[in-house]
């Protein structure tokens, strides 16, 4: 018999992974936001107390990907108070309705309003990576083991320029345009999304107050430079008795310091003064400044001037010489692009490429390559956007290559003719980046199926340019097997035009120069040139162009004639000990073989040439 003690462990254990299991998963209730996305697992938490559980999702109707904010209800049961559950459900509620009223680059965007039960709401955002709380280190309210993408996580500076300068703007719109004030800037109402770019959330207290920003959280691990050890929820509990004075404190607090100073406040209901505060404020300070960049320093001290109108507004902020950096400038760009006109579009991609090499990798691959993979979509911009994203396969790891590039690149040849014809003319601008593989089993096979399927001479040129400039990477065989029958086919219908015979003709010339393309005497006289010779007879060629067709219809003649002649010398040796010939000489001589004389009369007369080559 087994004894318990030896039941109990597995039993153990299961429990624990059911109870992990089960964290990370909806509550039971069904909220009715589960009609619009596919809800997966929990990957953090955002808001005051951190009491909005995020969700990875996928919307039903499109497949796009999306963040389901879920807030439990019952957590605000433990604030053992009468009707307590209502209003911080109302203050949430209200944070909601609000953000969606708002619409703003650098303010979260809901994809879905608000949704609600007896025991939740629900609410849907673009897709988020975590909050800027869990990213400092508060992973309150995240299911265990915490994700190492979100435990290890580190900020670049670039990035804390960048998302510093995204509140900032966010905070101007929301006091110029709105004229309201956030009150609750924090890690904790700052969201990352997918790209790593930083989104203003949490306007559970916009009120019509005074102006003020800070940031120094930022640079002391995620806590505000004024701390008290009691949580918010003694701040909610006595929010009654403090409701009168709340407002005149406020309005002397610089923005993002309110919740901190309200947390001392409701410690003691004496209140302590004003100036008192500030003082203390000034000492933390100090001690953070050297942690703060230097040309952040001055304007954070003005912010937390005990005079408001000492301190800087918003956009006034977001113009000091910190945030002047052209890699910032195009990163705000990016996020603004879709409201751009393709003229102003191609005009940020021709100038991209300069700043990249000053973008770190990781903001490249997580805030420019999503750009670039979207764009590459468009035929009038793929020749711009390309030059950047053949910068992205130059400093890809093979990893980074493989996975995440090397699949949009393939997406290109599947697009739209249009755009499939975009990605073929500028295939030399990637060909050194690509593998030969990828050349001779998915770009040739795309171009040959582009050619055929299209009825616009222009996109039939372009393909067999590409094919041009593909031969190097091409081994003898590829082109024996893929390339030649392609071109032979080709040239078999007859009506075809100078504009699609003439890079043919250029093709032929390139597979001359080199003996490993296996353009043989005998596949040129007996494959090449009887497609080729008729069109020396169209009237549609152009001087130019028969000139150049006559020119290469020479140089294989003189192929011919030179390699026919040494092998029939060969032939005609006699055989050690005899005086016959090693091989019975051929029926016809040289002297029977087309000329060059010949081929002169062909360029003075076609006809008489054709008839005169018949005899």
């Amino acid at each position: 018999m087994t004894s318990p003690k030896t039941i109990s462990k597995p039993a153990s254990r299961k429990s624990e992974v059911l109870s992990m299991i089960k964290q990370t998963l909806l509550p039971d209730d069904k909220n009715p936001i589960v009609q619009y996305f596919d809800i997966s697992r929990q990957v953090a938490s955002a808001g005051p107390e951190l009491v909005w559980k995020i969700y990875d999702a996928h919307r039903k109707t499109d497949k796009q990907e999306a963040s389901v904010f879920v807030f439990e209800k019952r957590i605000a049961d433990k604030l053992h108070k009468p009707k307590r559950r209502e209003t911080v459900t109302e203050v949430l509620r209200r944070g909601v309705r609000q953000l969606e009223r708002m619409k703003h680059p650098k303010i979260l965007q809901l994809i879905h309003g608000v949704e609600e039960t007896n025991d939740t709401l629900a609410f849907a955002t673009e897709p988020v990576l975590a909050s800027l709380a869990n990213l400092t280190g508060n992973h309150d309210k995240i299911p265990h083991p915490v994700a190492s993408h979100i435990k290890d996580y580190e900020f670049l500076d670039m990035e804390l320029k960048y998302g510093i300068l995204q509140v900032t703007e966010a905070l101007s719109y929301i006091h110029g345009t709105e004229q309201m004030i956030h009150g609750n800037v924090s890690p904790q109402s700052i969201i990352v999304n997918t790209k790593g770019t930083w989104k203003l959330a949490g306007m559970e207290f916009v009120q019509k107050l005074q102006e003020g920003m800070v940031i120094c959280s930022l640079y002391n691990n995620g806590r505000s430079l004024i701390e008290s050890n009691h949580s918010s929820i003694m701040y909610l509990k006595k929010l009654d008795e403090l409701h009168a004075s709340i407002p005149q404190i406020a309005n002397r607090m610089p923005l993002g310091l309110q919740e901190s100073v309200l947390k001392m406040l409701s410690t003691d209901v004496r209140y302590r003064p004003t100036s008192l505060l500030f003082s203390l404020l000034e000492d933390t300070l100090q001690e953070a400044l050297g942690q703060i960049p230097a040309e952040l320093q001055e304007p954070v001290q003005k912010m937390l001037q005990l005079e408001v109108r000492h301190r800087p507004t918003a956009q006034l902020f977001s113009l000091i010489k910190y945030f002047s950096d052209p890699v910032v400038a195009a990163l705000q760009y990016i996020d603004v692009l879709e409201q751009k006109d393709l003229s102003q579009k191609q005009q940020f991609f021709s100038t991209l490429p300069h700043h990249l090499p000053s973008i770190p990798k990781k903001m490249l691959h997580q805030h420019v390559f999503p750009c670039i993979q979207s764009e590459l979509r468009e035929y009038d911009l793929t020749a711009h956007v390309l030059k950047s994203f053949i910068y992205l396969l130059e400093v890809a790891e093979d990893e980074e290559y493989q996975s995440k590039l090397l699949p949009t690149l393939y997406c290109v040849f599947v697009l739209p003719k249009s755009t499939q014809d975009a990605g073929l003319r500028n295939v030399q601008l990637m060909q050194h980046c690509l593998g030969d593989e990828v050349i001779k089993k998915k770009i040739l096979p795309k171009a040959k199926i582009v050619f055929h399927k299209t009825s616009s001479i222009k996109i039939q040129m372009n393909c067999l340019e590409c094919i041009d400039r593909l031969l190097d990477n091409l081994d003898k065989m590829t082109i024996l097997d893929e390339v030649l029958p392609f071109l032979l086919d080709i040239q078999s219908h007859r009506g075809n035009p100078p504009e699609v015979i003439m890079p043919i003709v250029d093709i032929y010339r390139h597979m001359m120069c080199d003996k490993r393309f296996g353009m043989t005497h005998s596949l040129l006289a007996s494959k090449v040139m009887p497609t080729l010779l008729p069109y020396t007879i169209n009237p549609s060629l152009r001087v130019e162009e028969f000139s150049a067709l006559i020119e290469v219809l020479k140089d294989m003649l003189d192929i011919i004639d030179r390699n026919q002649k040494n092998k029939l010398s060969i032939e005609s040796l006699p055989v050690p000990g005899s005086d016959k010939p090693y091989i019975m000489r051929h029926r016809h001589s040289m002297t029977d073989a087309p000329s060059l004389e010949m081929l002169n009369c062909v360029a003075e007369g076609a006809g008489e040439s054709l008839k005169y080559y018949s005899i």
